[in-house]
């Protein structure tokens, strides 16, 4: 069986930036086993499979040990793929998934990707995320399966140092730990804790969980649905991005 792969480096125009992930098209799905192996083989957090649907696509998010829910650099690289090397001509990229229709759009020199924000309550901050941050933070937030720690500068996530030993007990896939930017509107990094994926970045359920909330909240005032937020992810590839 010989297979195409694609790497590409999403959410960048630059070399060596960005997020970098391998993208594998199919005739017919393979087994879960297999689409993990070929996952850790490529050394990537995420390596995007999809088949064609009808005039749609169908796309599933790997890693080498789960399959996730949603992952946004995965699904534009994807549409990438698809205009850039496999013919497609259409302006508009529906992708059936396990969070729903998720639709790309095809603009002169971009992408813009259409996403389900996150739903969010205000919660105490559990006492082994408290434990394991060095740095406390003034407000908690649960969404469908991560924490949302906001803290006030952006200097204090670039200062996160937390122990994954302590956060690995805290009941949810990931933390995100945010504050109001610099020089954009917030900054990010996001902590897996539950499955252990400590390299693996921030994803898109972070980021439509983190819009839906910073959005609203003091700093960024939503006046209409086409205000654009400026976001960057601290790491050491650093990504920005707009969300809308």
């Amino acid at each position: 069986m010989k297979l195409t792969l694609y790497r590409v480096d999403a959410f960048t125009d630059k070399l060596f930036s960005g997020n970098p992930t391998a993208v594998c098209p199919l005739t017919n799905w393979l087994s879960n086993d297999l689409m993990k192996s070929i996952a850790a083989e490529n050394n990537l957090s995420c390596t995007a499979f999809f088949i064609k649907e009808g005039n749609d696509f169908h796309i599933r998010w790997i890693t080498p040990t789960i399959e996730l829910d949603l992952n946004g650099n995965a699904t534009l690289a994807t549409a990438h793929v698809l205009v850039n090397h496999l013919g497609y001509t259409g302006t508009e990229i529906n992708f059936n998934s396990r969070s729903g229709i998720i639709k790309v759009q095809k603009h002169d020199d971009h992408f813009s990707l259409l996403l389900p924000a996150d739903q969010y309550e205000r919660v105490k901050t559990p006492a082994e995320l408290a434990i394991a941050m060095n740095i406390r933070p003034m407000e908690c937030y649960r969404g469908k399966a991560d924490y949302m720690l906001i803290y006030p500068t952006e200097d204090d996530i670039t200062k996160l140092k937390p122990n994954y030993r302590t956060m690995a007990m805290v009941d949810s896939r990931g933390v995100i730990a945010t504050a109001p930017g610099n020089t954009v509107d917030f900054v990010s990094r996001f902590f897996c804790t539950a499955k252990r994926h400590t390299r693996r970045p921030r994803n898109r359920f972070g980021t439509c969980y983190t819009y839906t909330l910073l959005g609203r909240k003091a700093w960024q005032k939503i006046d209409d649905c086409h205000t654009t937020i400026a976001t960057q992810r601290l790491s050491a590839m650093p990504r920005p991005c707009w969300q809308h």
